[in-house]
């Protein structure tokens, strides 16, 4: 998406605690955060519904009706064990347990993107900056799901909206 600024997401690595992952997600509204390898590159993203994956336990998902009698106390207790655990421990460090993030290039349209995004059940996307040949590396950027939904709706016209 050629122009479009880059999203501020937090980045995370592997060894961070789901508490922190949870605090991120709540109180800056976000859709996910990113998971950086050791070199600081992201390679995966773990959203909010992830997460609430990990907090509610297996036999309630696999029967709500049980969710009535899974009380506060006992999300209280899940969440006191869990809370502490880091997102390698609860997810693992293998490539199955995250979403990956779509890589589109710097040209990508927001229909392309938004198409990589759904191809890959993810909701960030990383941009691969243009190379010039004999220049330095930029920096790739970020780009959630709703500057995607604003790009599309800017190409239908759509975006902003009218004054009421």
């Amino acid at each position: 998406m050629p122009g479009e600024p880059a999203d501020q997401l937090p980045v995370v690595t592997a060894r961070t605690p789901l508490r922190d992952v949870a605090l991120l997600l709540v109180r800056d509204g976000l859709p996910g955060v990113v998971v950086t390898d050791a070199d600081g590159g992201p390679v995966a993203v773990v959203t909010a519904l992830d997460l609430l994956g990990r907090l509610v336990p297996e036999f309630v998902r696999e029967d709500p009706a049980l969710a009535r009698v899974y009380d506060a106390v006992g999300s209280a207790e899940s969440w006191r064990e869990l809370g502490a655990r880091t997102i390698a421990e609860i997810f693992g460090d293998g490539d199955d347990w995250h979403r990956a993030i779509a890589a589109v290039d710097d040209d990508a349209t927001a229909i392309e993107v938004a198409a990589e995004m759904l191809n890959h059940h993810t909701s960030v996307a990383v941009v691969r900056p243009a190379t010039a040949p004999g220049g330095p590396a930029a920096a790739p950027r970020l780009v959630t799901v709703q500057t995607v939904i604003r790009g599309v709706l800017t190409a239908k016209g759509e975006w902003p909206p009218p004054a009421t």
